[in-house]
Protein backbone atom coordinates (compact mmCIF):
# COMPACT_ATOMS: atom_id res chain seq x y z
CA UNK A 1 0.00 0.00 0.00
CA UNK A 2 1.41 3.49 -0.62
CA UNK A 3 1.82 6.10 1.88
CA UNK A 4 -0.88 8.85 1.73
CA UNK A 5 0.64 12.45 1.81
CA UNK A 6 -1.57 15.30 2.21
CA UNK A 7 -0.46 18.72 1.35
CA UNK A 8 -1.28 21.79 1.88
CA UNK A 9 0.30 24.36 -0.27
CA UNK A 10 -0.33 28.09 0.43
CA UNK A 11 0.53 30.79 -1.72
CA UNK A 12 -0.44 33.71 0.39
CA UNK A 13 0.23 37.70 -0.17
CA UNK A 14 -1.02 40.51 1.37
CA UNK A 15 -3.13 42.58 -1.01
CA UNK A 16 -1.26 45.26 -3.22
CA UNK A 17 2.12 43.36 -2.97
CA UNK A 18 4.94 42.51 -5.39
CA UNK A 19 5.21 39.27 -3.50
CA UNK A 20 2.20 38.03 -4.08
CA UNK A 21 2.80 36.13 -7.20
CA UNK A 22 6.00 35.13 -5.96
CA UNK A 23 4.26 32.87 -3.23
CA UNK A 24 1.63 31.38 -5.31
CA UNK A 25 4.21 30.35 -8.15
CA UNK A 26 6.23 28.69 -4.78
CA UNK A 27 3.48 26.85 -3.92
CA UNK A 28 2.44 25.52 -7.21
CA UNK A 29 5.96 24.36 -7.68
CA UNK A 30 6.18 22.58 -4.37
CA UNK A 31 2.32 20.98 -5.54
CA UNK A 32 3.93 19.90 -8.84
CA UNK A 33 6.73 18.38 -7.46
CA UNK A 34 4.60 16.01 -5.08
CA UNK A 35 2.54 15.42 -7.72
CA UNK A 36 5.80 14.17 -10.10
CA UNK A 37 6.14 11.16 -7.71
CA UNK A 38 2.80 10.67 -6.74
CA UNK A 39 1.93 7.74 -8.53
CA UNK A 40 5.05 5.46 -7.60
CA UNK A 41 5.85 6.91 -4.41
CA UNK A 42 2.57 7.96 -2.32
CA UNK A 43 -1.20 8.77 -2.83
CA UNK A 44 -2.07 12.57 -2.84
CA UNK A 45 -5.31 12.72 -2.61
CA UNK A 46 -7.24 14.90 -0.90
CA UNK A 47 -4.00 17.44 -1.33
CA UNK A 48 -5.15 21.05 -2.14
CA UNK A 49 -3.19 24.34 -3.58
CA UNK A 50 -4.71 26.90 -2.29
CA UNK A 51 -4.01 30.91 -3.29
CA UNK A 52 -4.62 33.47 -1.05
CA UNK A 53 -7.03 32.15 1.70
CA UNK A 54 -8.70 33.35 4.20
CA UNK A 55 -7.97 31.90 8.34
CA UNK A 56 -11.22 29.84 7.93
CA UNK A 57 -10.55 28.27 4.66
CA UNK A 58 -6.90 27.20 5.76
CA UNK A 59 -8.13 26.08 8.65
CA UNK A 60 -11.24 23.86 7.15
CA UNK A 61 -8.03 22.20 4.54
CA UNK A 62 -5.62 21.68 7.21
CA UNK A 63 -8.26 19.22 9.56
CA UNK A 64 -9.51 17.85 6.61
CA UNK A 65 -5.91 16.88 5.47
CA UNK A 66 -5.51 15.05 8.96
CA UNK A 67 -9.10 13.53 8.25
CA UNK A 68 -8.42 9.78 8.24
CA UNK A 69 -4.47 9.62 7.76
CA UNK A 70 -2.81 6.42 10.13
CA UNK A 71 0.70 6.06 11.46
CA UNK A 72 3.15 5.50 8.23
CA UNK A 73 1.09 8.59 6.46
CA UNK A 74 2.02 12.48 6.33
CA UNK A 75 0.40 15.75 6.55
CA UNK A 76 2.03 18.36 4.84
CA UNK A 77 1.55 22.24 4.94
CA UNK A 78 3.77 24.46 2.90
CA UNK A 79 3.36 28.18 3.30
CA UNK A 80 5.01 30.98 1.48
CA UNK A 81 3.87 33.92 2.18
CA UNK A 82 3.98 36.55 5.42
CA UNK A 83 4.77 35.60 9.01
CA UNK A 84 4.80 38.06 11.80
CA UNK A 85 5.64 37.85 15.45
CA UNK A 86 3.21 36.97 17.44
CA UNK A 87 4.13 36.97 21.46
CA UNK A 88 7.47 34.54 21.50
CA UNK A 89 6.05 32.34 18.53
CA UNK A 90 5.34 32.77 14.91
CA UNK A 91 1.71 33.74 12.95
CA UNK A 92 1.04 32.87 9.48
CA UNK A 93 -0.66 36.41 8.46
CA UNK A 94 -3.65 36.20 6.52
CA UNK A 95 -6.58 38.53 6.30
CA UNK A 96 -5.86 38.38 10.32
CA UNK A 97 -2.90 36.23 12.21
CA UNK A 98 -3.23 32.34 12.20
CA UNK A 99 -0.21 31.31 14.95
CA UNK A 100 1.61 28.47 13.85
CA UNK A 101 0.67 26.31 16.70
CA UNK A 102 -2.76 26.57 16.19
CA UNK A 103 -2.47 25.26 12.27
CA UNK A 104 0.01 21.81 13.18
CA UNK A 105 -2.44 21.19 15.72
CA UNK A 106 -5.18 21.55 13.16
CA UNK A 107 -2.67 19.28 10.86
CA UNK A 108 -1.69 16.39 13.07
CA UNK A 109 -5.47 16.78 14.16
CA UNK A 110 -6.09 12.96 16.70
CA UNK A 111 -4.09 11.04 14.25
CA UNK A 112 -0.91 9.35 14.73
CA UNK A 113 1.04 10.25 11.20
CA UNK A 114 3.48 12.50 10.43
CA UNK A 115 3.70 15.99 10.08
CA UNK A 116 6.35 18.10 8.14
CA UNK A 117 5.51 22.26 8.03
CA UNK A 118 7.61 24.00 5.33
CA UNK A 119 7.28 28.16 6.04
CA UNK A 120 8.79 30.54 3.16
CA UNK A 121 8.24 33.41 5.27
CA UNK A 122 9.40 36.13 8.04
CA UNK A 123 9.86 35.27 11.41
CA UNK A 124 9.88 31.55 10.50
CA UNK A 125 13.02 30.59 12.60
CA UNK A 126 10.35 31.92 15.56
CA UNK A 127 7.83 28.40 14.66
CA UNK A 128 10.63 26.00 16.13
CA UNK A 129 9.21 26.20 19.55
CA UNK A 130 5.97 24.82 18.66
CA UNK A 131 7.43 22.00 15.82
Amino acid sequence: MRRRVRLVAVGNALAGTSSAEVSWDEAMLVWEAFQAVESREFDLSGSVPIRNCSVHLLTEHLMRAAEGLRKGDLAVLFFSGHGRLLGDTMAIQLERLLPIGNAVSLLRGDGNHDVLVVLDCCHAGAAVSVL
